[in-house]
């Protein structure tokens, strides 16, 4: 089973600067991160053209960012001077209708233990100061850094590839959905009550604390 996957980066194992739009792979080609104990060829990639991310532009895809650090991505005269406090794309990707979600989550989840052993190798053990973060190192230490997002790609005017992340906004309908879906699972036990069953026959409608049925219809308002 072969995924074709397009990944784009703004590093070459974190070089000087970002301002190469067409920049290769942090990780080599030949570095195998399909953990296919196996021996099964489930976990066999194609590596695209970088240039192919243009298609993915003012959509929401799956990538990996990264925050913007002036002190190991580097700054030039030629960076947009916005990129501080912007998220690179670490790696985004494009996958085939005919791809085995399963097999692609078990590439990224060994994609982004690899980032994160290299930021642990080098960044863990020293203070990194941060330009707007003050917490920067208790970022980058956290498990969720360097996780799989769904975010929207752009370009800034230095060429920089940086995203925002959308991945909050399905993590608040989440919630609100299990609060709603709590509150569907209690209104139909008291339903099942024979009172109620009862005055809905008498009435042809169900008691007032439990009439309404929430939806997902205004469960964020």
């Amino acid at each position: 089973m072969i995924f074709n996957i397009n990944t784009e980066t703004n590093s070459e194992t974190y070089s000087e600067t970002y301002s190469e739009r067409e920049t290769e792979s942090t990780v080599s080609e030949n570095t195998d991160f399909s953990d296919d104990r196996d021996g099964s060829d489930g976990g066999a990639y194609t590596y695209e053209g970088n240039n192919q991310i243009n298609n993915c532009l003012n959509k929401n895809v799956l990538l990996i960012p990264e925050i913007y650090n002036r002190y190991f991505h580097g700054k030039t005269v030629d960076s947009d001077p916005n990129i501080e406090g912007q998220f690179l794309v670490l790696q985004s990707f494009y996958l085939n209708p005919s791809s085995r979600m399963s097999d692609f989550f078990k590439y990224v989840n060994n994609l982004c233990k690899f980032y994160k052993k290299y930021y642990e190798k080098n960044y863990y053990d020293s203070s990194l100061s941060h330009k707007l973060l003050r917490n920067y190192n208790d970022i980058i230490k956290n498990p969720n850094y360097l996780n799989l997002q769904i975010g929207k790609i752009y370009y800034l005017k230095g060429d920089e590839c940086v995203c925002v992340i959308k991945t909050v906004w399905l993590k608040v309908i989440q919630r609100s959905w299990k609060r709603v879906y709590k509150m569907r699972k209690l209104i139909m036990r008291m339903r099942c009550r024979p009172d109620s069953i009862m005055y809905r026959q008498i009435s042809g409608k169900w008691p007032d604390n439990c009439n309404f049925m929430p939806s997902i219809r205004g469960m964020l308002s």
